[in-house]
């Protein structure tokens, strides 16, 4: 049967990054449609899974997310679908030391940018340059070579003990 494919095929993928078949839960699933739709409704798979226990789960689905049910109508399984889930161990972010509020040191100019269509002198920064507790009001832009992040007039901003720009709206 297809479906014990898929789980030989999801167990030894999850063996290959490391996980042992014991520690790998399998999820099974169906998207099923009536027959000429264009979309389809995903539902859970559940051994035994009859042809009539299929048709009730989509129905029962149908209903649920469509208000209706066609129960005279045709059903057809589109796709069968394993999920291999695994328990990871979350990695290890240091926590940096926090430096002081200042962040003088990451200014890197001031320019006019547009808030409420005016323009408004706002800080520059630097964001590799800014530290772990240094903190700043808005308006500010931080530049960082993947983003660019904008605070508005009245927010401010804190950079945490591991590297996240926080902001909130200043009280």
């Amino acid at each position: 049967m297809a479906l014990a494919l898929l789980h030989e095929r999801a167990l030894a993928e999850m063996a290959a990054e490391g996980y042992a078949p014991e520690g790998v839960t399998l999820h099974d699933s169906l998207d099923v449609r009536y027959k000429g739709q264009s979309h389809e409704l995903t539902i859970p798979y559940v051994l035994p899974g009859t042809q009539s226990a299929i048709r009730a789960a989509f129905h029962a689905a149908h209903e649920a997310r469509y208000g209706y049910a066609q129960l005279a109508a045709m059903v057809e399984v589109v796709t069968v679908r394993v999920t291999a889930v695994a328990q990871v161990t979350p990695p290890h972010i240091p926590v940096q030391p926090l430096a002081g509020t200042a962040a003088q040191a990451a200014v890197i100019g001031e320019k006019e940018v547009w808030f409420a269509r005016q323009p408004v002198r706002t800080t520059l920064y630097d964001r590799a340059q800014l530290r772990p507790g240094n903190c700043f009001v808005g308006p500010a832009v931080v530049f960082q070579y993947d983003t660019t992040n904008v605070i508005p007039p009245g927010w401010e901003t804190a950079v945490d003990a591991y590297g996240n720009l926080v902001v909130n709206r200043k009280s």
